[in-house]
């Protein structure tokens, strides 16, 4: 991971409202530019404006400081800890909200235990699918990089049972596995 500007520089340029996740410009101080003309001109047209812009793909806030890209959450993160955080995990699953109460500071790991279903998933369900043979459903779960085999099933809903049983049982969030939202721009 890119190391982050200093806190001291990140809260010269950001206000932060925690209960709607919004990061908006502050008015920069003169010392953010070559010129006091360049400061002018920038926080006249962006000062007190929502900063950043969308990912088309996954969603994310990114926002340019110092020439170079950082995710929104991450920089929320540290104005609000101070510390620089491994990764940044959205609660709810939804990459534009970053309310704080949206955000938590986790390892890898626990990351992906709160992951949402993937695209091209047959079945729907994280863990679940159909034999090629057609006549078995598929149960398992990947839990600290170990593969772990949940049976095999007649039923659809008791392949889904027994995965949702080991989410339980490996710490998995109860939001993993949920339909995937699409990114709005």
């Amino acid at each position: 991971m890119k190391a982050q500007p200093p806190l001291s520089y990140l809260k010269e340029c950001f206000n932060y409202a925690p209960d709607t996740g919004v990061l908006s410009w502050k008015s920069r101080p003169e010392s953010h530019f070559a010129n006091s003309g360049y400061a002018r001109n920038w926080n006249g047209k962006y000062a007190g404006i929502e900063c950043g812009s969308r990912h088309p793909k996954h969603g994310y806030l990114n926002i340019q400081v110092w020439g170079q890209k950082y995710q929104a959450h991450r920089l929320i993160w540290k104005i609000m800890t101070g510390e620089e955080p491994n990764v940044v995990d959205h609660i709810n699953g939804d990459t534009r909200d970053n309310r704080w109460n949206n955000l938590r500071s986790v390892t890898p790991s626990q990351s992906s235990k709160n992951v949402s279903v993937r695209h091209a998933s047959k079945s729907g369900v994280t863990g679940v699918s159909m034999l090629r043979c057609g006549t078995k459903w598929q149960a398992y779960i990947a839990s600290e990089g170990i593969q772990i085999h949940l049976g095999f099933h007649d039923k659809f809903d008791d392949a889904v049972a027994a995965r949702k049983v080991a989410e339980i049982k490996y710490g998995f969030h109860k939001n993993h596995g949920r339909k995937r939202l699409q990114p709005t721009t």
